[in-house]
């Protein structure tokens, strides 16, 4: 027996291939009359900061300039996502009937995007994840790793992996 879908998450990173995976948990959602959630992970800058200069910026701030620092970034960072997921979500209203999403079902944390992505899952109980790859190829996936790829891997609720279709790699020239 198949279990119930009542609630996805679909985690965003919004790029091209995150709005077709969207476009699938709309209808899945719609499908089972599940709950739709969008998440969002915004990296932690002085995290990215440190592992791209290779030693620990945070060492040179005090705590109190590196949580401004931080906060400030993060809270201007989620105002400009929200109102772009919120846009996103208005067009496809206007264009679904009975649309599933209910936008004030959108999250945004910071921190690392498979972490994050599923601790939310399994805090949350959600049912199943749907969510977009890069369609990187096997070198790259080797060499970056791959969000999907961890999350398929440290998820234990199904995950739909959504690959950019040809049509959109032909377009751009790449998948990413």
């Amino acid at each position: 027996m198949t279990p119930k879908i009542n609630t996805i998450l679909c985690p965003t990173d919004l790029s091209q291939n995150a709005q077709i995976a969207f476009s699938y948990a709309m209808d899945l959602a719609e499908k089972y009359g599940a709950e739709l959630t969008l998440l969002h992970v915004t990296p932690d800058i002085i995290q990215e900061m440190t592992a791209s200069m290779g030693f620990d910026f945070a060492a040179y701030l005090e705590q109190d300039q590196l949580d401004l620092f931080t906060e400030e970034g993060f809270a201007k960072a989620k105002e400009a996502i929200q109102q772009r997921i919120q846009e996103a979500c208005e067009e496809v209203k206007n264009e679904m009937a009975n649309c599933p999403l209910d936008i004030s079902h959108i999250i945004i944390l910071k921190g690392h995007p498979v972490q994050q992505i599923v601790e939310t899952v399994a805090k949350d109980n959600f049912d199943m994840v749907v969510m977009g790859t890069q369609g990187q190829s096997r070198l790259d996936d080797i060499l970056l790793g791959s969000v999907a790829r961890g999350v398929v891997q440290k998820c234990s609720k199904p995950v739909l992996t959504v690959p950019l279709p040809d049509q959109a790699i032909t377009e751009t020239g790449n998948a990413g």
